[in-house]
């Protein structure tokens, strides 16, 4: 009986461990907001990414851009159309808790969840 119990612990503890790894697809899902320095000036901006692959990007202007993306388990590629001219920046990242971190050759986005 020990056994059986300890099996089933054992079972439950991995399928809960398993679960709570959320595949990144699933993990990006929402709005991401951050800001950065530029010109001696902070400027904020978001990210919005939806469960369909697309999304949003909004600048301290409030000038939102359309975006398509696409995340694997070692890359995010996101594709913006601005006045019909298709630009695409492939993305590391890193989940920590709320915080997502978009890593552009030396460069690191800092962002948080908003939702």
């Amino acid at each position: 009986m020990k056994k059986v119990i300890s099996v089933f612990l054992v079972v439950f503890c991995v399928a809960a461990l398993l679960s709570s790894c959320a595949k990144p697809e699933k993990k990006i899902i929402g709005t991401w907001t951050g800001s950065a320095s530029l010109l001696g000036l902070e400027a904020d901006y978001s990210f919005t990414f939806n469960e369909d692959g697309t999304g949003k990007m909004t600048t301290a202007l409030e000038i939102g851009v359309e975006m398509t993306y696409t995340i694997t388990d070692e890359k995010l590629s996101v594709t913006t159309s601005i006045l019909g001219l298709d630009n695409t920046k492939e993305y590391g990242y890193s989940f920590d808790k709320d915080t997502l971190t978009l890593i552009d050759g030396s460069n690191a986005i800092i962002l948080t969840k908003a939702d």
